[in-house]
């Protein structure tokens, strides 16, 4: 059997299986019997022995052949031809669909795509299905869909005209095609053959012109790397006088395989900068993270930011870039609960449908989930199939920012294995190039301890590499309840404050960019009537992020607030300690008119007093209290005479 590479032997019964199959059953049962003669099907590593190809291809390249394999105990995959049988390839025999020896190129199944039509009958389109289904798992649904979308016209359904195609029969077509186990990826590699026969031919002469593109690349690369000149010392990749060789007329050294790129250098002027989309979060052509505890309002922060980034308006204290195309994918919530914060966003801050125009693309993972890697025989993978096709719709939609939530669903590989973690948010990193995009990964935090209160980047779940590549790791908290005393806030749960954590360098409480959540009503419950006038009844409450600010206890403050403030301190003696009789807040409160006594005004009271004793005004001293003990009191600082 010529095969284009060596192979296992554990596979040859596959391989005689196809050949049985194209002689109708006829091979005896001892043609399934492993042989030495197998283990010549390929010459790379045996110079004894040559296999040439006089007609045809070689066999492990052929897999429109697989679909009628036969096997050693008669179970077959499917008919002949058609490359299915319906019927579990006949009544006597077990299905033997999970037999193919290795994965089909991802490209040979786009090039298939691309030559059938998808104005086609109801069953072509289901055996498409089920032969990607079957090929790709669940993987391949984006595929599916894509070419799907491609039909044209309407059908009549109850006897209505409707698109040919939408979402959810596309939706509908793969949940069907789940369930036709015998249907392969040679049903779809049959359909081509019929529409356009020539279509296997163009797909291999394409890949060899790419092959040779590599190798001339490589050889383009290398030739010259690691020369100096005429005397390149022997064994060098540029010697010329038979050094390293075994006589006259020896082949020509082979180009490096990896060769060493020269540094050119340039003028740093002239290195584009940056080109940072929305503040110091998103980047084009990189990846950021954004990691936070579940429930805290990450997804109404992603979706305001959002909603900012298309309209290019600040909605949360950062101006875009420019009105940017955004592609929000969210894998854990149905759409329709996407809908909804994203109009409660739009009504909160007074959004109309011309402010986001065509910019915002939205999809749930419900209805179409994306799995870029996932782990099969070998270890972890990337399903190619599945990236080509986001990256190409990337470039076909000019998307700006790819928007991921959660990050857990975007893969199936080990959360703790560092090295699978550092695979795919490296071929994250290769989408954003690819697309010319910045990709917005957002993360959940591990299972925190009762101990552990600040979020920061080492708090994501999972392995590190995850935000160790990651250009950018922004981190979510929750105010604390300390932090709502001293901000005077009373729902601390309503609060949370975001910073770039990166260096893992955490910014002080007043000094992080701030939000809240507010609640806003979607007006879309049960219809009412009153006074003749008909509305919608209050519905949907959904939380809406908006910036807050950490208050400022000087704010509205002036020199005679502080000067009435000093006047009834220096009439007494206040203490330092909040929790005295005589504490100094209370001097203030005085002056001032404020409650001591109210959450908000004794949070003011307290950053007053800190700022005016960081500035001097006021100042701590020591002396006796009524029982003759030392304490610390505050006093006016008073100007030398």
């Amino acid at each position: 059997m010529p095969l284009s590479q060596n192979r296992e032997p554990e596979v040859r019964e596959k391989f005689v299986a196809r050949v049985n199959g194209l002689f109708g059953g006829k091979l005896a049962p001892e043609s399934f019997v492993l042989s030495q003669a197998y283990l010549y099907g390929s010459v790379n590593n045996n110079p004894d022995h040559r296999v040439e190809v006089i007609d045809g291809d070689f066999l492990d390249l052929r897999d429109d052949t697989y679909a009628g394999s036969i096997f050693k105990d008669g179970s077959r995959v499917g008919d002949q031809g058609a490359g299915h049988d319906f019927n579990g390839a006949g009544p006597q025999h077990r299905s033997r669909a999970k037999e193919d020896p290795e994965p089909v190129e991802a490209g040979k199944i786009e090039a298939a795509l691309d030559v059938v039509s998808s104005d086609c009958s109801y069953k072509v389109w289901l055996d498409v299905a089920a032969g990607l289904y079957h090929e790709l798992g669940e993987h391949g649904f984006l595929l599916f869909d894509r070419w799907s979308a491609k039909a044209t016209g309407t059908v009549v359904e109850n006897g209505n005209s409707v698109p040919r195609y939408s979402p959810a029969k596309s939706r509908e077509r793969w949940r069907g095609a789940r369930t036709m186990h015998s249907v392969t990826i040679a049903t779809l590699f049959y359909y081509a053959d019929q529409a356009d026969p020539a279509w296997r031919q163009r797909y291999d002469d394409e890949e060899k012109q790419r092959a040779f593109a590599r190798m001339a690349a490589g050889a383009g690369a290398s030739s010259g790397a690691g020369t100096s000149g005429a005397g390149a010392g022997t064994g060098s990749t540029g010697t010329s006088s038979g050094a390293g060789t075994s006589g006259a007329g020896a082949a020509s050294p082979q180009p490096s395989l990896i060769p060493a790129t020269p540094y050119v250098w340039i003028d740093p002027a002239n290195i584009p900068q940056r080109d940072w989309l929305y503040g110091r979060v998103l980047i084009r052509k990189f990846v950021t993270a954004t990691v936070a505890p579940g429930g805290l309002g990450k997804s109404s922060l992603i979706t305001v930011e959002a909603l900012s980034q298309t309209s290019g308006k600040e909605l949360l204290g950062t101006t875009p870039k420019d009105q940017l195309r955004v592609w929000l994918w969210n894998l854990e919530d149905p759409q329709e609960e996407t809908q909804r914060k994203i109009q409660a966003a739009a009504k909160h801050y007074r959004l109309k449908a011309e402010d986001i125009g065509n910019r915002l693309f939205v999809d749930s993972g419900r209805d179409r989930p994306l799995v870029v890697a996932t782990m099969n025989r070998d270890g972890p993978a990337i399903v190619r199939p599945v990236v080509d096709a986001l990256v190409a719709e990337i470039i076909d939609k000019q998307i700006d920012v790819l928007i991921v939530d959660p990050f857990v669903s975007c893969h199936e590989l080990p959360e703790n294995d560092n090295t699978a973690q550092d695979m795919v948010i490296k071929e994250w990193g290769r989408i954003a190039e690819r697309g010319n995009c910045a990709v917005h990964l957002v993360d959940h935090t591990r299972k925190m301890g009762s101990l552990e209160i600040e979020v920061t980047a080492e708090s994501s779940r999972g392995a590190k590499a995850k935000t160790d590549a990651a250009r950018v790791v922004r981190v979510v908290n929750r105010m604390s309840q300390g932090e709502a005393e001293k901000a005077g806030v009373e729902n601390h749960r309503l609060y949370f404050r975001t910073y770039n954590d990166k260096a893992n360098l955490a910014p002080p409480a007043d000094k992080s960019d701030w939000f809240v959540l507010r609640s806003v009503d979607l007006g879309n419950g049960p219809g009412m009537e009153v006074g003749g006038v008909k509305f919608n009844g209050p519905g949907d409450s959904v939380g809406v992020v908006q910036v807050w600010q950490w208050p400022d206890p000087l704010a509205g403050m002036t020199g005679q607030d502080f000067e009435r403030v000093a006047a009834v301190i220096r009439r007494g003696k206040w203490r330092e300690n909040v929790q005295a009789r005589a504490w100094a807040g209370h001097a203030v409160a005085e002056a001032l008119g404020l409650d001591a006594g109210n959450k908000k005004d004794r949070a003011k009271i307290i950053g007053m007093l800190k700022v005016w004793l960081a500035a001097g005004s006021l100042i701590v001293v020591e002396g006796q209290d009524e029982n003759r003990e030392v304490k610390k009191f505050i006093e006016v600082r008073e100007e030398d005479a």
